[in-house]
């Protein structure tokens, strides 16, 4: 089916079209681009508050380390949320820690090929292979997009389970 679409668009002459499409993959790439701004300030954000937490409760465990009691119920809850605080933060991490992405520019290697050349340089020539390489970058941002979306969300599951079978648990020492 993708090769479908590459014929259609080299059975374009337009150049206006191709001005069309090229407008249209730029705009698509820009939200891409915006999206991965906001995924990462939220997980910037979430990772900061929870290493605030993780440093506290080890703090906490710190000086209470001479007389630490494993049986305590306190030191139980402590080392869980350590464990599910470290857990949410790797997956944080995995979103934050600087990644390749695809911008809206093409180096000009990528624009160089035979058929420019051979056409004179003509404007819908370089105008396909933008349309070419902005269609590449879009796919490949969607694919690491969708990784980061999916490590968004385990980190999140695991505080969320975490934090509820914590309350459950001092709700049932509490009872």
């Amino acid at each position: 089916m993708e090769s479908e679409r590459l014929k259609i668009l080299d059975k374009i002459e337009s150049v206006e079209a191709l001005k069309l499409l090229k407008s249209e993959a730029e705009m698509v790439l820009d939200e891409s681009l915006s999206s991965e701004s906001i995924i990462t300030n939220k997980a910037n954000t979430i990772f900061q508050i929870l290493i605030v937490l993780l440093f506290s409760v080890l703090g906490f465990i710190a000086s209470t380390f001479p007389d630490i009691n494993v049986n305590s119920h306190l030191i139980r809850i402590c080392l869980f949320l350590i464990c599910v605080t470290g857990s949410s933060i790797w997956y944080l991490l995995k979103i934050i820690y600087p990644r390749l992405t695809y911008s809206k520019g093409t180096i000009p290697s990528k624009l160089l090929h035979d058929d420019i050349v051979f056409k004179d340089w003509e404007e819908f020539s370089i105008l396909k292979n933008r349309i070419y390489n902005l269609e590449e970058a879009i796919k490949q941002n969607k694919k690491i997009q969708s990784e980061r979306i999916s490590n968004f969300k385990i980190s999140i599951y695991i505080l969320l389970i975490g934090i509820s079978l914590i309350t459950l648990y001092s709700l049932i020492i509490i009872l």
